[in-house]
């Protein structure tokens, strides 16, 4: 999969993310991702199948940093339903500061996946002038 074409669907499995979190909820977290994937790698573009996925999987856990504190806050605005889903549901809400911590796992896990795409590998050329 390429980064342009992240969706709802790849956010949800990579995330484990319920059905009930729509692609119209996920959609403004996954542009921001790709804006911020594409800002990230400047010029680079990635070549193969391995570097589109790492480049998608940044995608896709940068969008999910982005929605983790949305989400968190869409359902426990849903609490007073809760006793009612209980039995059908299994999110857990996190405390504010276990939230940042979240978002910062998927952001270093994103930056993780971008460390080698567009690299042409091999030695660096320098010019001293």
């Amino acid at each position: 999969m390429t980064a342009a074409g992240v969706d709802g669907e790849f956010v949800r499995s990579l995330g484990n993310l319920p059905e009930s979190v729509t692609d119209e909820l996920l959609a403004p977290h996954i542009d921001g991702a790709k804006r911020k994937v594409g800002a990230l790698l400047g010029g680079r573009v990635p070549s193969g199948a391995t570097e589109e996925d790492r480049a998608a999987e940044a995608v896709g856990c940068f969008a999910i940093a982005y929605a983790l504190p949305v989400l968190n806050t869409f359902y426990l605005s849903q609490a007073e339903r809760l006793p009612r889903t209980a039995a059908q549901t299994d999110y857990v809400f996190h405390e504010p500061g276990e939230t940042l911590k979240l978002a910062q796992y998927w952001t270093s896990r994103a930056y993780d996946a971008l460390r080698e795409v567009g690299r042409a590998g091999g030695t660096v050329g320098v010019t001293v002038v």
